[in-house]
């Protein structure tokens, strides 16, 4: 019988952000505040382990509401029907 662990991260303590070089001459930041991850394996060291990584991508924050609702829109994210 094999045993299957999971491991679930510490929302208070995790992030996923980013980093992206806008016109050459500085760097925007962010991040998505709402994220779930979850680790599924049966070898202690991880060579088969599944990953499930959910981003709730209406999270993002970039620190500039406009930017994050314009990342939002169609243009880009298009939350309304890619979540």
């Amino acid at each position: 019988m094999v045993t299957t662990n999971i491991w679930s991260i510490d929302q208070a303590h995790s992030e996923i952000s980013f980093k992206v070089r806008h016109l050459l001459i500085s760097n925007i930041k962010g991040s998505f505040k709402k994220i779930d991850v979850s680790v599924h394996t049966s070898d202690k060291n991880f060579e088969t382990a599944e990953i499930d990584l959910s981003i709730e991508v209406a999270s993002i924050d970039t620190g500039d509401a406009l930017r994050d609702e314009h990342l939002k829109s169609e243009d880009f994210f298009d939350v309304k029907n890619y979540p």
